[in-house]
Order: C-alpha cells, then structure tokens, then sequence
C-alpha cells in the first residue's frame, strides 16, 4: 500500500491496538511515516489494551457506549471540516 502514496490523499486517521496479534504496530508506524514523507497529513491513535478486534468492534452497535473510539474519529472529522473550511475560504 505504501508504495502508492503520492501525498494527495486525503488526511488519514489511523487506529492500532497495541495487543493486535494480527496486523503489527510496525505497519501503522510505517504507513504513517510514508504519508508524511510524502507531504500528507496523517494522525495515529494507539491504544495500549486493544486487540485487533477491539478497533473494529467500536464500530459495532453493541460496543458504541463503551469506547471512546468513536468521539476520536469525530473529533478527527470535524477537525479535518474545520480546516477544509479555513482553507476555502482564505483561497475565495
């Protein structure tokens, strides 16, 4: 995936569970290091007691309530809103 990182993507958010046995930190570290070398933006969350499946699960309707995961990503989103419109309006 790295490899087609050109720095025009939009900004990424990645999350890593420290306890993921399936995909290493090494990739989100790596992943991040390439959109910034490339000039994109890029922000990680890792979190020190989640496994592969507790990232995902925040997703899940049944573990909405019990992560904060999800106001992580709305913060993120909104941030990133913010600054579209920041930079909108200072190009008109």
């Amino acid at each position: 995936v790295t490899n087609h990182i050109d720095g025009s993507e939009p900004p990424f958010l990645l999350i890593h569970g420290e306890k993921d046995k399936i995909v290493g930190r090494f990739n989100a570290d790596n992943f991040a290091a390439r959109i910034k070398e490339k000039g994109g933006s890029v922000e990680t969350v890792f979190y020190d007691h989640k496994k592969h499946t507790d990232t995902v699960a925040a997703f899940s309707w049944v573990k909405q309530d019990k992560s904060d995961q999800l106001e992580q990503i709305f913060a993120f989103l909104k941030n990133q809103k913010t600054q579209w419109l920041i930079e909108t309006r200072s190009v008109i």
